[in-house]
């Protein structure tokens, strides 16, 4: 037997193995999540989405599963876990809210809130608690058909006095433009010397600031000395305040003062009372257009009459609304598929340590579904150290493309995640395929990837691969950070088997929108 047989023997092998391994002893590997809140409705959560507590990502959850509660409810359990270094800074106290927040490429968070003081967190404080349920677009437009039906008599009353109040704004809004058309000149007279005057105080007050110090203090102490002077006059005030009765006469005195002052200029104060007078009648021919306006309203004629006392407009709003509704239900179906959507961007860069060919990677991945997923990317291939290669053209890249079509297998119901990926189609640029199988949690994974070789170049040519047979390269990614991972195993196994390392990391779209948001607002 060969050399290459027997390295592809041993390797497919160990894939079987680490496939029955994770398929009937692998159920350990999977965490449940420490901590559960039940919603009576969860619009979009699944498992990996994340949690905030008071805007701050501390988890992900872990498992969805319907449940029915003691009164017979229909309730679904959240399960999901707190990263440890953060557990001890969350709180929980019976003010805290628990909430989903619906991303725009359905990516739903689920909200933690809580203000002052609480105990950490923990199932027993969790125990019995229950979410808020989220407000879709077809509940805010149910009630707004409700409060319009519930409101009919009164928004037709608000539409009746419409045109009153518009009549009336127009007329005093003719009136002020008049007003200040006529006194243009004085107004900006009077501006620009309370501007002037302004500045003047400004200035005043700049240049005499330890006096105004010194007259402030000095006000403080006069109070104060007028509150002792009280004290030691009290007698002397009362004197005073018994001869308020002589002060009043005084004042009546000044009031028969200003009586005379009214008989001397009657005839001007007559003068004057005419011409409201002969006002009085410009205001009843008013009040007259008014009532006829008002009575050919309430009698239904004209533009403004229809309007109001009609049901055309209320018929109209109804008929819209109902039409809205029966839109939003016959694009439910479409909508629901979105709430599931996942976008994915990453990248990839490995070495072959052995020749020193280098790999790079950038991608696109769509999840429409939890066990369906396309792939699309370009990825960069480098020649070995010990090869002369001819020079390329700048502007030619000579990438290869990456399209793919992936599917999940082997679920687990109880944790909602799957035990194999499967994905084929073009890979670096040449047929082939990839399965993906998780070993230990959500940290350690296998990947095993086998394509054809690329030995159709001329051999000065980068992209060049020496030998014959497929080309396979296997791999164990360990997940160091969030979505950063560093990867090893051993590259072109069918041929010259050799070490190979990478490094790789990726963004959800919850990510990317964040960085977009964060670009915009960067000067």
């Amino acid at each position: 037997m060969s050399t290459e047989a027997k390295v592809g023997l041993v390797f497919f092998l160990g894939l079987g193995l680490v496939l029955w391994f994770t398929i009937y002893v692998g159920d350990i590997t999977f965490e449940q999540g420490q901590y559960a809140v039940r919603f009576p409705n969860v619009q979009g959560i699944t498992i990996g989405s994340q949690v905030h507590y008071n805007g701050v990502k501390i988890g992900q959850v872990r498992r969805v599963v319907p449940v029915v509660s003691e009164a017979g409810r229909a309730m679904v359990e959240v399960y999901f876990d707190v990263e440890e270094e953060r557990r001890h800074a969350v709180r929980i106290n019976p003010d805290t809210r628990f909430t989903i927040n619906q991303g725009f490429l359905g990516s739903s968070t689920l909200e933690i809130v809580t203000r002052g003081k609480g105990d950490m967190i923990s199932q027993e404080v969790l125990q019995g608690r229950e979410g808020e349920i989220p407000v879709t677009m077809s509940d805010v437009l149910h009630e707004i058909h409700a409060m319009v039906a519930e409101n009919r008599a009164n928004l037709s009353r608000g539409v009746a006095g419409l045109p009153e109040a518009i009549e009336s704004f127009r007329t005093m809004s003719d009136q002020v433009r008049e007003l200040v058309l006529t006194n243009r000149d004085r107004l900006r007279q009077a501006i620009v010397h309370i501007s002037g005057m302004g500045k003047a105080i400004k200035e005043l007050v700049e240049a005499n600031k330890d006096k105004v110090a010194a007259a402030i203090a000095r006000i403080e102490g006069m109070s104060t000395q007028v509150e002792e002077v009280i004290k030691e006059n009290r007698a002397d005030v009362r004197s005073t305040v018994a001869r308020l009765p002589k002060t009043v006469e005084n004042i009546s005195g000044a009031a028969g003062s200003i009586r005379s002052m009214v008989e001397e200029n009657r005839k001007d104060l007559a003068a004057t009372m005419g011409q409201l007078a002969a006002f009085a009648p410009k205001l009843n021919a008013i009040g007259l257009d008014l009532k006829r306006i008002t009575s050919q309203i309430a009698s239904g004629r004209g533009t403004v009459g229809k309007l109001v006392m009609e049901d055309t407009l209320h018929d109209k709003a109804t008929t819209a609304i109902d039409a809205v509704n029966q839109r939003m239900e016959e694009i439910e179906p479409m909508t629901a598929g979105i709430g599931q959507l996942k976008f994915y961007i990453g990248g990839y860069g490995g070495i072959n340590t052995d020749t020193g060919a280098l790999l790079g990677t950038i991608y696109l991945r769509i999840e429409p579904k939890p066990w369906k997923f396309y792939e699309a990317g370009a990825t960069y291939r480098g020649a070995p150290d010990d090869r002369e290669v001819t020079e390329e053209d700048p502007e030619d890249l000579n990438i290869d493309i990456n399209i793919m079509l992936g599917w999940r297998f082997f679920p687990v119901d109880e944790y909602q995640q799957y035990r194999v990926s499967v994905k084929g189609g073009l890979i670096e640029g040449a047929v082939g395929g990839q399965v993906d199988m998780p070993v230990w949690r959500d940290r350690l994974f296998a990947h095993a990837m086998i394509r054809d070789r690329h030995n159709e170049y001329d051999r000065d040519d980068r992209r060049y691969e020496a030998g014959s047979g497929p080309y396979a390269r296997a791999t164990l990614e360990w997940r160091v950070w969030r979505r950063v991972s560093i990867h090893a195993g051993g590259d072109d196994l069918f041929n010259e088997p050799a070490p190979f390392l990478a490094v790789s990391a990726e963004l959800l779209d919850n990510d990317i929108r964040n960085l977009v948001t964060a670009a915009g607002i960067i000067p």
